[in-house]
């Protein structure tokens, strides 16, 4: 079990904060990850500050109902400090806290967060009476099995982050309205990558992985070719053809349909092709494939293929290789039976190749 997770716990009573912390604290958690806050608009303040901080939390415990207690929040704050929360990180694990979260004025609005994905497990506070010695901990136990087995997820997540700040900090060669367009469209299509992304840990839906694969196709089809017209992009794939072909069959089994620029003039990849005549574009090439089987041939998707995606978007956007997250990518391919794990392995090892040791 790991002991570096972050805990967060909100709540208007110090007696009920106590007594999750207490829980937390006696599975051998250390205090000094928890942190606690009693009203509404401190929670928020405290999830923002530490956001800025690129410090996100593993596991959040949030009640619903703050009227009760001195600081006389309202009957649904808690509701208001899971949807901050979520947007600033959905791989975060939200749980409520609650005795109050069936009531008849909230129970629609908690069930409907329970479906989004928002909150993943609930904790009744009416249980601690009922059943004091195992009230928190077999359900934690499941957290605990969800986040070591999502783990891969802060991998992403911060590889998105990576790309955020490049696109955020650099300058595209573009007019401005355009450059401004592709960046917020490239940065809005990574939020909806995680919100989908959590979505599938919560119902495993291979279509929620097609999506997720089309998504990222979309980025690296905006991110290749914002630079280049047209005409570039025709030019420029003729005269990297026979490079990328090589660069290719390095690393995959040759198929001449993987590399066959076709009739489309401006096509994805041709736009990737035209992009570099670095070997990385062998995992454009790649993942242009996979992309094209899981729309247009029905193949069924797998997490190492979403994974794959993740990283040859971080591989083209990121200069410095050493920016690219992918431990935790690592330790689920080596625990993987998915049908996408050869190409992810190669692409883990390549990469791991680029970074100055």
């Amino acid at each position: 079990m790991k002991n570096d997770y972050r805990f967060f716990v909100a709540d208007d009573s110090s007696e009920f904060r106590n007594i999750i912390i207490d829980e937390i604290l006696e599975l051998g958690f250390s205090e000094s990850r928890i942190t606690e806050c009693e009203k509404e608009s401190e929670a928020i303040q405290v999830l923002t500050e530490k956001a800025n901080q690129e410090i996100f939390f593993d596991f959040l415990f949030i009640d619903i109902d703050f009227s009760e207690g001195k600081n006389t929040g309202e009957r649904k704050s808690g509701f208001k400090i899971i949807e901050h929360a979520y947007n600033i990180c959905p791989f975060s694990l939200i749980a409520t806290y609650s005795a109050q979260y069936n009531k008849f004025d909230l129970l629609a609005e908690h069930n409907e967060y329970l479906r989004r994905g928002w909150i993943v497990k609930v904790f009744d506070k009416s249980f601690k009476r009922d059943l004091p010695e195992t009230w928190f901990k077999a359900s934690f136990e499941e957290l605990l099995n969800e986040r070591a087995a999502s783990d891969y997820l802060w991998d992403i997540w911060y590889n998105h982050l990576e790309i955020t700040r490049f696109l955020k900090s650099s300058k595209l060669l573009l007019e401005a309205v355009d450059e401004l367009r592709i960046k917020q469209t490239i940065l809005f299509e990574l939020n909806d990558i995680a919100g989908r992304l959590k979505l599938f840990n919560v119902n495993k839906s291979p279509t929620d992985l097609r999506i997720i694969a089309e998504l990222y196709h979309k980025c690296l089809d905006l991110f290749c070719s914002h630079h280049l017209s047209r005409i570039d992009i025709i030019e420029k794939s003729k005269a990297n053809a026979a490079i990328s072909s090589t660069a290719f069959k390095k690393y995959f089994h040759y198929d001449e349909q993987e590399l066959k620029l076709g009739p489309e003039l401006d096509s994805v990849l041709r736009k990737i092709i035209s992009h570099t005549q670095d070997d990385k574009v062998a995992f454009g090439i790649k993942f242009n494939s996979i992309r094209n089987g899981l729309v247009h041939k029905n193949w069924t998707a797998d997490l190492s293929n979403i994974l794959f995606a993740d990283l040859v978007l971080s591989l083209f956007v990121l200069s410095d290789k050493s920016l690219i997250n992918l431990d935790r990518i690592k330790q689920y391919s080596e625990k993987s039976g998915d049908r996408g794990k050869p190409d992810l392995d190669k692409l883990l090892e390549f990469i791991h190749s680029r970074i100055p040791q």
